[in-house]
């Protein structure tokens, strides 16, 4: 009779003769180092004596995961983080979310570079339980989302990986809040309009404040040379430009999270004893020549451009403006540093940089950026993201 497996590996046909059959089982080949094969009708891949090198020989791929009573404890810990990231405690999920992506990334690192999925999902499972709800969990899947990305671009994109990564995040943020709103609105939960009477409640609001700084620069002796109707239509033109803006500064906050998210891997790869995860990677953000070019034709579509397109370029180069800065801060303390600049002074004199491009407001900004796009000019490379 033949055994139960015969038919994942034995393709001749059930008519064949017994002298057949036993010469199949009993033939036995030398191989080239001298070591007699395992017969193919004899061979259980799960039960056998076979080393991993034999295994994969036949195909099957073979991982060895090793846990330290270290691991398990970085496991239980991140299980703890990805259930908080999920249940909506406000400032204590986000702080979740921040920290369980690297530290999870760090730890998928450290269990030869594999990343597990039971860990989230039984977050998931644990947080569904907590809030009963289907929309909180997706703060699972989201810390989940950037702790894979962080891990991938690590091992697939070394000379850009904390670029690749801060950009991977910010897209699955983009996708967490379109499914939160879509399974929202399934469960009449989340609606459209609240959401555009929450938007104009807002601009509304800033309107209203703007209006009252400029009253009180009015009455505190500064002549802006305008009447009370050119002081509101004013109030009004700056809460405009800020709504034609949101789009923007939602991408820059998605950013600034997933920078802040992506910085901590260094720390956590040193905390974890897996320093060798980021040793021949150069873990910074770059910029390529196409960013450069990119920002040089909004800029001129938004000084030119009328209607809706300028409003698109002025987005484009805000979402810019915050890497071309960051690049044009290391040109002054790589500039700094060329002329023997001890270390303590370049960083103060950067610290100076950036507060000075917050007090000059716009002009500040823009030479910072111009000291970003000299720096990636210099040092971009085609594979750089």
């Amino acid at each position: 009779m033949k055994k139960q497996n015969d038919f994942l590996f034995d393709n001749e046909d059930e008519n064949s003769t017994p002298s057949d059959q036993n010469g199949d089982e009993t033939t036995e080949d030398n191989n080239e180092n001298g070591d007699k094969d395992i017969p193919i009708n004899e061979f259980f891949p799960f039960h056998s004596n076979m080393t991993k090198e034999e295994m994969e020989a036949r195909g099957f791929k073979v991982k060895t995961i090793r846990f330290t009573p270290f691991d398990l404890l970085i496991m239980l810990v991140c299980m703890f983080l990805f259930t908080l990231a999920g249940c909506g405690l406000s400032l204590v999920s986000f702080l979740a979310l921040i920290i369980s992506a690297p530290l999870y990334a760090t730890f998928s690192y450290r269990i030869s570079n594999n990343f597990s999925f039971f860990v989230p999902l039984a977050a998931i499972v644990a947080c569904g339980f907590i809030t009963k709800s289907p929309i909180m969990p997706l703060g699972v899947l989201l810390a989940t989302g950037m702790s894979y990305i962080m891990l991938y671009s690590v091992n697939n994109k070394p000379e850009s990986a904390k670029t690749s990564a801060v950009v991977g995040c910010c897209v699955s943020m983009g996708i967490y809040l379109l499914a939160a709103y879509f399974i929202g609105d399934l469960m009449n939960k989340i609606s459209e309009r609240e959401i555009m009477s929450a938007i104009n409640s807002l601009f509304e609001n800033m309107e209203a404040q703007a209006l009252g700084i400029y009253t009180e620069m009015a009455k505190s002796g500064i002549d802006l040379g305008l009447s009370d109707a050119e002081l509101e239509n004013a109030a009004k033109l700056f809460a405009q430009s800020s709504r034609s803006l949101l789009p923007s500064v939602i991408i820059i906050c998605f950013m600034i999270i997933s920078y802040i998210s992506a910085s901590l891997l260094p720390l956590f790869s040193k905390l974890l004893r897996a320093k060798e995860m980021l040793g021949n990677i150069c873990y910074e953000i770059k910029l390529s020549k196409i960013a450069v070019v990119v920002y040089l034709i909004s800029w001129f579509g938004s000084l030119f451009g009328t209607g809706i397109f300028s409003v698109a370029f002025r987005n484009i180069i805000s979402i810019l403006a915050p890497a071309l800065s960051l690049c044009g801060i290391k040109q002054i303390g790589e500039f700094l540093h060329s002329k023997g600049t001890p270390k303590i002074i370049s960083a103060f004199v950067q610290l100076i940089s950036i507060f000075a491009a917050f007090v000059l407001g716009d002009i500040g900004l823009s030479v910072l950026m111009m000291f970003g796009v000299f720096h990636t000019l210099k040092t971009s490379t085609p594979n750089n993201m």
